[in-house]
């Protein structure tokens, strides 16, 4: 019979070791170790792991990072400036959870060959380990995971840009001016006004308190100043309390404008008497008291995404017209003044806004009991932006504040500024005060925000997992506080932030997709509109397209164990689980352990990950993204590696993760080393932290990445590749291999044998016989190696395969590549 080839120059099937070794693909092999076929057409070596931009050990002075959360506490993001000083960028930093110092340190790696470690940190609580931390809209939050027991005073934070003047509409160079232009920390809590209890919020935004809840002396940002003086030109000529509550509270700080705290006192009072006013059209009657509600203004950087506290009842306006069935209703104006400092307020604080609602039976509160009465609609009466001054409500313009002498003490006020009588702009004496003077109270600007207050961000509350769909944070096992002051925690709810105000989660607005399952939210993932909750057995796909969501999906054995178990990439989510590895698209969801014949590549996928290992199984292993080969990479701290080219749909496998031999980068740790969770920068590298050994202390952090070029490494006898047990399409038909040809290139410490079926019978032994062959091929240039079948094991084979593997020392080269492989043979005469 004449010889015949069959030519091996398509690898894309990639590895499949489920499949009999005669019935897999002819593209696909048995087995391989650091053979990677990402490039169609050959076969090339792993990456390795290398030494990150920053190259020291992370943590700042005798207390550098201890030990690591295993895949958690790493987040790149881009900014816009150098957080140190504020610079324009863009710049690329690194976050990293110490989780010995309960701090965020950063690293910018924005050129990504050399990093830096900054200044500025985060500090976030005492007793927290896990971190969620995100980016939008340039603001990055950082979130604590709830810790059960012992004293906990873990609190989400922010940390952001800010570029502001205080100035109150006046002048940048007075000295009521406070400016700021730097990154700082904050609360993440959209908080109400403070009062004086312990946490300075303890209290329910919905009651209407006594009016003596909010003073200066409680830490209160704004308060009510009740029963002012008032004379029959309407006004305030006696204020010797006013100035006492602001002196007493001005002490705090020695009465500095630029620091310490501050407190505004509003005085609002209708005309004085029982009678109509003059130009008055506001309806006073005995029936109706108009409430005061003050909410606290937060801004991010640009300015412009606006979140606003709850409105938070303060007191009522002053009305002479009281007495049931003595005093007739009338029409009159209502008089509004704002006096006191601004003081040192947080970054994120860019003002307030007072509101007014008609209150229909209201009761005054006692020092025992507070007040009651039906509430109507809130509507604005006037906001202070600290950098603008006064707006009343229907206006566009901003009224400036002035300095003016109350007492002995210096402080801050006052608007508008054209309707200040009784002193001049400056002055440091004056008689009374009258402030502007309201005929008609505007109905133009409601109140539209929550009825709720925020149930995220005081101390204690947290989130496991969160994203962002349709301008919606939606956040994932929780803990927060409901509406009667409890802390609760749920790990199967899902709660849902206002559009476009991404703290503020008010406590009635979540997802429950199925409660008390015994089954845990572990990871939240969007693709699109579609909303991905994974439990630890289950997954829900569920549609957000729409403000009323729905389930559109639930499906058994598709959840995963671990938040790193799951990886985001452009259009998909990909993740791995005991049962194997899948890919979601937005309308597909794909097993990718299935090949495209319909079997599984993996006798188990949990076992090829190491199963129960302890430190180096399973449950240590991690899922990332390589944008530029555009492959999934699966990797733990024993080595493994799983690769999935998302081109050719298939895998392949290394076993070198984070050891690889080669002196300069290799770095010394423990075998059960823990590492971070692995992001992707700007450029496509995937970085990481690992625990290394060091001599003081014991152990340190170093920053490495993945560097995806082929990479040498230490030769120990492993099979490399083992091919397809070929049977030539004729496998009841003996076969005699002739001759093997193989082009390739740097095959240093490289062996070659063959495997057959004979007689029924498996073999493997050396293609010449007695002599092993090593590819003889050490040059960068692809060359075609022949080797002479003389083995007599092979010359009467029904199937014939080949294997390639490693030499039992030295290091096989980084540019061995592997072009085609041809197989000449002859068939036997069928009897």
């Amino acid at each position: 019979m004449p010889k015949k080839i069959l030519n091996l120059n398509n690898f894309s099937g990639g590895l499949n070791e489920k499949t009999t070794p005669r019935d897999i693909g002819p593209n696909e092999f048995q087995r391989a170790d650091n053979m990677n076929n990402e490039i169609p057409g050959k076969l090339t070596l792993f990456g390795e792991s290398v030494n990150g931009p920053y190259t020291s050990d992370i943590g700042t002075g005798g207390n550098p990072l201890l030990t690591l959360n295993h895949g958690n506490g790493l987040y790149k993001v881009t900014l816009d400036r150098d957080v140190d000083d504020e610079s324009i960028g863009p710049n690329q930093y690194l976050f990293i959870n110490d989780s010995a110092d309960k701090t965020v340190r950063i690293i910018d790696i924005t050129n990504e060959s050399s990093g830096s470690l900054a200044t500025k940190t985060i500090v976030y609580g005492n007793n927290a380990s896990m971190l969620d931390m995100y980016t939008l809209d340039g603001t990055t939050r950082i979130v604590p995971t709830y810790v059960s027991g012992g004293s906990n005073t873990n609190k989400p934070k922010v940390f952001e840009y800010y570029n502001y003047s205080r100035k109150l509409g006046t002048s940048s160079s007075e000295s009521i001016t406070s400016t700021a232009e730097l990154y700082s920390t904050e609360d993440m809590f959209i908080a109400p006004l403070r009062n004086g209890s312990v946490t300075n919020y303890s209290y329910d935004p919905d009651t209407l308190h006594d009016t003596h809840t909010f003073r200066p002396n409680s830490s209160s940002e704004v308060y009510l100043y009740a029963n002012p003086t008032v004379n029959s030109s309407d006004q305030i000529t006696n204020f010797s309390n006013l100035t006492s509550d602001l002196a007493n509270y001005a002490a705090v700080d020695g009465r500095n404008y630029s620091s310490g705290y501050g407190s505004m006192a509003i005085m609002a009072h209708f005309s004085d008497g029982t009678a109509d006013a003059d130009g008055g059209a506001i309806l006073v009657s005995t029936g109706y008291r108009y409430g005061l509600f003050c909410s606290l203004v937060y801004k991010n950087q640009d300015g412009l995404s606006e979140q606003e506290s709850y409105p938070t009842f303060i007191g009522v306006a002053n009305q002479d017209i009281e007495q049931e069935g003595t005093h007739a209703d009338k029409h009159q104006k209502l008089f509004i003044n704002l006096v006191g400092r601004l003081g040192n307020k947080a970054n994120r604080v860019a003002g307030f806004k007072v509101y007014w609602s008609r209150i229909k039976n209201f009761i005054h509160a006692t020092t025992t009991v507070e007040a009651k009465g039906n509430v109507g609609a809130k509507y604005l009466l006037f906001e202070v932006d600290y950098e603008k001054g006064l707006r009343l409500a229907g206006k566009d313009t901003y009224s400036i504040f002035r300095e003016m002498d109350v007492g002995s003490d210096v402080h801050q006020f006052l608007y508008p500024q054209d309707s200040w009588n009784g002193a001049t702009d400056n002055t440091s004496s004056f008689s009374y005060l009258k402030g502007a003077a309201i005929s008609e109270l505007s109905v133009l600007e409601p109140y539209t925000g929550s009825k709720k207050n925020t149930s995220i961000g005081r101390q204690g509350t947290t989130f496991k997992t969160s994203v962002m769909i349709n301008r919606r944070l939606y956040v994932g096992n929780v803990s927060y506080y409901d509406d009667l002051g409890n802390l609760i925690t749920k790990n199967d709810r899902v709660l849902k932030s206002m559009p476009n105000k991404f703290d503020y989660f008010p406590s009635n607005s979540f997802l429950d997709v199925a409660v008390e399952d015994g089954d845990e939210i572990v990871h939240l993932a969007t693709v699109g509109s579609k909303l991905l909750q994974f439990k630890k057995r289950k997954l829900f796909i569920v549609n957000c397209q729409r403000d009323l969501e729905f389930v559109e999906a639930d499906l058994d054995f598709k959840g995963c164990e671990y938040s790193y178990h799951v990886v985001s990439g452009p259009g998909f989510v990909a993740w791995i689980n005991r049962q194997g590895a899948y890919m979601y698209d937005g309308q597909r969801l794909y097993d990718l352990d299935i090949s495209k014949s319909g079997q599984a590549r993996f006798d188990s996928f949990y076992g090829k990950l190491g199963g129960s290992i302890v430190d180096a199984g399973f449950s240590e292993s991690q899922i990332a993204y390589l944008p530029e080969s555009k492959e999934l990479i699966i990797v733990n701290p024993s080595g493994q590696i799983l690769k999935y080219d998302m081109k050719s749909e298939s895998w392949s496998e290394g076993k070198n993760f984070d050891k690889n031999a080669d002196s300069s980068n290799v770095i010394t740790r423990a075998s059960d080393a823990d590492l971070t969770n692995l992001v992707t920068t700007d450029s496509g590298q995937l970085f990481y932290a690992i625990e290394r050994n060091g001599s003081s202390p014991n152990n340190t952090v170093r920053l490495r990445k993945w560097n995806n070029d082929p990479a040498a490494f230490t030769a120990n006898g492993q099979v490399m590749l083992k091919t397809k047990e070929y049977d030539m399409e004729s496998p009841s038909v003996n076969k005699s291999i002739t001759t093997v040809y193989i082009n390739y290139k740097r095959g240093e410490n490289i062996l070659i044998r063959g495997f057959a079926t004979r007689d029924g019978s498996q073999v493997t032994d050396n293609l010449v016989s007695g002599s092993t062959l090593e590819l003889s091929n050490t040059t960068s240039e692809f060359k075609t190696q022949k080797i002479n079948v003389s083995n007599s094991v092979f010359k009467h084979v029904n199937a014939f395969g080949l294997e390639l593997y490693a030499d039992s020392s030295g290091t096989v080269h980084k540019d061995f590549a592997i072009n085609d492989i041809q197989i000449v043979f002859r068939e036997k005469v069928g009897r």
